[in-house]
């Protein structure tokens, strides 16, 4: 699961910023000109999106979620549950669903 427009505040939401004082350049995004803040930028400045909220099934996947023999057209299903924990945004939050090869690591779909 991944969440967009998070937000906190204390020192641990602050963005390490390679890019102040503009010795490697202007570096400008979502409006602001990143290379005339200061190093670190203030967590009250950072909006994080794509933010990782939590890996279901785990690092290596859920062990037996694809049969070990697939014939070609046949549809696979597996489900997982999730309770979304008071704090984060169900509206701004988003599925995403790798499968990888198991013995190559290749990335086969994803969605």
């Amino acid at each position: 699961m991944s969440e967009n427009g998070v937000t906190g505040t204390g020192s641990t939401w602050d963005q390490h910023n390679y890019y102040s004082g503009g010795s490697a350049g202007p570096l400008n995004g979502a409006g602001h000109d990143w290379s005339a803040e200061t190093n670190p930028i203030p967590a009250n400045l950072m909006v994080y999106n794509h933010v990782g909220r939590a890996l279901l099934g785990g690092y290596d996947g859920q062990a037996s979620s694809v049969p070990a023999s697939i014939t070609d057209g046949q549809t696979v299903t597996y489900s997982f549950s999730y309770t979304i924990p008071a704090g984060m945004n169900r509206a701004n939050m988003h599925a995403v669903a790798v499968l990888i090869d198991n013995n190559s690591g290749e990335i086969i779909n994803a969605k």
